[in-house]
């Protein structure tokens, strides 16, 4: 019997406690999949489901070596905050974009939100299990959306308590959020200490954190003071390593470096090192390639940066290869269980329909006779395989590309190519230490995983640099509509002529005018210094500073041109500064009209001497130079991926 769970909970409630009234929870191994475990625990109680036991489940080959139920009949098996499912599962809810392997009785709730405990405490429960404030750390800490809260990478690397009586009761609450995330982190790979904290802790932050500490006291586990300072030494050695470097705004690293020493290590170590950097593509030795946004600074996601998108694009360019090559299911369930034992729940047939579906070739169709002599074989420990039924394992393959792609994912700030570590294996028993044989197609998975990273970083710095040409478009475009309707205003005040003005207001607008002239003079100077250290070290900042005093320039020439408009004797000569507001209306936003507003602009200041013509003149001159050199620059990044200076 499965139940559906709906918006205020779960259909039955009542009834599903009659037949179960005992439940095993498995949760995800962080900060959220603990909280979500907690939550779904307080929500059973309550009606009278007694939680009789708890399992860390975890991506990868964790996922097929998490411990089998215990129990089974009157138990049933729940999965939270976790994206794979499994048939064993009555209920199962998840946060994640989707979800695989979920059979079609099973429970769900699937509710995109930036925690899963969210969804639990605030919908799925008819009160709030959590409090609303525990909630909202929580999923910022899921999420990492640090920047929103202001939050630095010392805040967050923290292991010692600093709780000041003097300091306000929000900083005591992000500082108790965060040390329970960092001390959970610390120990969550420690036996049993999930499990236990899940079992003996309440919804709340404060008693997870005592919980935690309690645990580590009773376990003698690492101190915080202790693993504060291996952190400090950790950081040093990333400082020093050439593993962990800065290309542009791009921190590049490989490996983790020395991870051994409790508490060592953190994901955020390469922005406390790099802090001004924008991302950060991280390759591990294991198959895997991740790249993500600084979540420290407040435009984590630079606009145009897709990282999905450019993963995507870098596999593409080797799709054919990919797709030729092919993995054999043998390959893919002994590596799935390389960590199980005999207490594990193992790579399943379920598990390869739920990962690769109508991806598989050669497998037999559900009315072949071999059909049930197969999935008895899948479903089977791999240690227990005969030569024989691995063989026929042998011939059931999927694609390196299906396989890659099913065990990636990610989105705009953070995505993973995974699955890397398959690549080089065609064989289920390679020898030696799977070097690249002569003429052989595949190569050493180390090496394709080093290729990736170089490839993610290159296609990022191509798409950081498109990036800059199409802010500095769009913000012209912006300033176009702006200059557009100065130039409307322009058409008004030819309408107005020297009644606008009067003979007590001419002295005034001549030194509003000579403060014109002073702006424009010092204004241009500033652009042409910027353009001639642009034509001896070219870079991007030199392109925004450029674009920049074009602006301020362009402003100040068609500000002067207003005023001079309201002196010249006969307002009917300026018909065509008319004509061109009404153009330039219909015109908006286009970047190539920039020359012709500053033509309009000259045919202004040509009907009328005042001092400092020639200096404004020369200005004109020079913002046109200006939006060549942008205009060139777009041109070129269009038809080229090379450097600035080769531009």
């Amino acid at each position: 019997m499965k139940r559906i769970i709906k918006e205020s909970g779960i259909q039955d409630i009542n009834k599903i406690a009659k037949r179960y009234p005992k439940a095993e929870i498995y949760f995800h191994q962080d900060l959220d999949g603990v909280v979500s475990a907690i939550a779904m625990k307080e929500y059973l109680e309550k009606y009278g489901i007694n939680v009789v036991d708890t399992h860390v489940i975890q991506y990868g080959d964790k996922e097929f070596s998490v411990s089998k139920p215990k129990a089974e009949g009157d138990t049933m098996q729940v999965l939270v905050d976790f994206a794979h499912g499994k048939p064993m599962f009555t209920i199962h809810t998840d946060h994640h974009d989707s979800q695989s392997g979920v059979e079609g009785d099973t429970s769900t709730q699937f509710r995109g939100a930036r925690s899963n405990v969210e969804t639990l405490s605030q919908v799925v429960s008819p009160h709030d299990i959590f409090t609303t404030d525990d909630v909202m750390r929580i999923s910022t800490v899921d999420s990492a959306d640090y920047a929103k809260h202001g939050l630095t990478p010392d805040d967050v690397m923290n292991y010692i308590k600093k709780f000041d009586a003097n300091g306000t009761v929000p900083s005591n609450k992000w500082m108790l959020a965060l040390l329970t995330n960092k001390l959970l982190l610390a120990y969550k790979n420690k036996q049993g200490f999930l499990e236990e904290l899940v079992k003996n802790s309440s919804p709340s932050l404060m008693n997870i954190f005592h919980n935690i500490n309690r645990i580590a006291g009773d376990e003698n586990f690492a101190s915080p003071e202790r693993m504060a300072i291996n952190q400090q030494k950790y950081i040093k050695s990333q400082e020093e390593s050439n593993n962990l470097t800065l290309d542009g705004n791009i921190i590049v690293q490989y490996g983790g470096g020395s991870l051994f020493k409790p508490g060592s290590y953190d994901r955020y170590t390469p922005f406390k090192i790099h802090p001004d950097a924008d991302f950060l593509v991280i390759a591990w030795p294991m198959g895997l390639v991740q790249a993500s946004c600084n979540p420290f600074k407040e435009d984590r996601a630079l606009k145009g940066i897709n990282l999905g998108d450019i993963a995507q694009e870098v596999l593409s360019k080797i799709e054919p290869q990919l797709k030729q090559h092919q993995i054999p299911v043998s390959v893919i369930k002994r590596i799935g269980e390389t960590k199980a034992t005999q207490d594990s729940i193992g790579f399943k047939t379920s598990d390869l329909f739920a990962l690769y579906k109508d991806k598989l070739n050669h497998m037999p169709t559900p009315d072949s006779p071999y059909y049930s002599e197969v999935v008895n074989i899948i479903d089977s420990p791999w240690g227990e395989l005969s030569e024989q039924q691995k063989q026929i394992l042998d011939t059931i393959t999927v694609s390196a590309w299906d396989v890659i792609q099913a065990n990636s994912g990610g989105h705009k700030c953070i995505t993973n190519i995974s699955g890397l570590n398959f690549f080089s294996r065609a064989t289920r028993n390679p020898d030696g230490s799977w070097k690249r044989k002569t003429g052989s197609k595949p190569t050493r998975y180390v090496e394709f995983v080093k290729w990736v990273q170089k490839e993610m970083v290159n296609t990022l710095k191509e798409k950081i640099q498109q990036n800059k040409v199409n802010e500095i478009y769009s913000t012209l475009k912006t300033k176009l509509v702006e200059i557009s309707m100065i130039g409307d205003t322009l058409g008004d005040l030819t309408a107005a002529g020297i009644g606008a003005t009067g003979v007590i207001g001419m002295p005034v607008m001549l030194g509003i005018i000579a403060k014109n002239v002073f702006e424009i003079k010092s204004g241009s100077r500033s652009l042409e210094k910027a353009m001639n250290d642009f034509k001896r070290n070219p870079t991007s900042e030199l392109i925004r500073d450029i674009e920049d005093e074009m602006y301020g320039v362009s402003e100040d020439l068609i500000d002067l041109s207003s005023r001079l408009v309201q002196l010249i004797p006969d307002p009917t000569a300026l018909t065509d500064v008319g004509a061109f507001a009404g153009e330039q209306l219909l015109q908006q936003g286009m970047a190539d009209e920039l020359p012709k507003i500053l033509d309009n602009v000259e045919n202004v200041i040509s009907l009328i001497p005042f001092v400092g013509k020639t200096e404004v003149v020369s200005a004109m001159k020079r913002v046109g130079e200006a939006h060549d050199l942008i205009s060139n620059l777009s041109k070129a990044m269009k038809k080229s991926t090379s450097d600035l200076p080769n531009i």
